[in-house]
């Protein structure tokens, strides 16, 4: 059960966590997007973006690495 201090640090974390989704490009925030919220594979992503599997897998690299970077 959440507790109102847990709720408000869920809030918070969704609130850093959407500014830094913002701060990608809009094709590397799709990326991600798609995979980890939309449930899509790496592959089916990189072919709906209309980009390589390689260029798909070296985006989410990168794009994780700034998430974490903007997160911590």
């Amino acid at each position: 059960m959440d507790t109102s201090f847990d709720h408000i640090l869920n809030q918070e974390t969704l609130t850093e966590l959407s500014l830094a989704l913002k701060k990608l490009s809009e094709r590397d925030r799709n990326l991600i997007v798609y995979m980890y919220y939309d449930g899509m594979t790496m592959k089916a992503a990189a072919e709906k973006l209309g980009i390589s599997y390689a260029n798909a897998k070296i985006i989410v690299k990168k794009s994780l690495a700034a998430l974490r970077e903007a997160l911590s």
